[in-house]
């Protein structure tokens, strides 16, 4: 009678320990993209509400009756600027200051706000035939 002798089938405590290695770094690479991509879809929501509150100056701008301002070259009251608080510490500067003339004026907004520790800027500049 001949007795067959099984075959120890499975892995080994090394196998184990290499393919649970293996997981582990595919698993961390992949959370770190995936926080990377919040990180940078947050920078984005940030530039985006920058962008939109700049346009939003620039179109009061726009619509400004300048005949009233030529007199007072957008000082004394011709157009003050809104106070944003969609970003944390948030500031909009308007420059250079237009000036009225029959030259071509350029006006920049530039909106600061701080992000992460970080003081982040966003200009837009357009021009004005005034």
């Amino acid at each position: 009678m001949k007795i067959k002798l099984r075959s120890k089938k499975g892995f080994t405590l090394i196998e184990l320990m290499v393919g649970v290695t293996i997981m582990l770094v595919a698993i961390l690479a992949s959370l770190s993209g995936f926080l990377g991509s919040l990180a940078l879809n947050n920078a984005n929501h940030n530039l985006t509400i920058a962008v939109n509150d700049a346009q939003y100056v620039l179109e009061q701008i726009k619509g400004l009756d300048y005949a009233t301002c030529i007199q007072t070259n957008f000082s004394g009251g011709c157009y003050t600027l809104p106070t944003f608080s969609n970003l944390p510490n948030e500031v909009v500067d308007l420059y250079p200051s237009p000036t009225i003339g029959s030259s071509i004026s350029t006006i920049t907004i530039r909106v600061r706000w701080q992000d992460k520790g970080q003081t982040r800027s966003f200009s837009l500049a357009t021009k004005f035939a005034i």
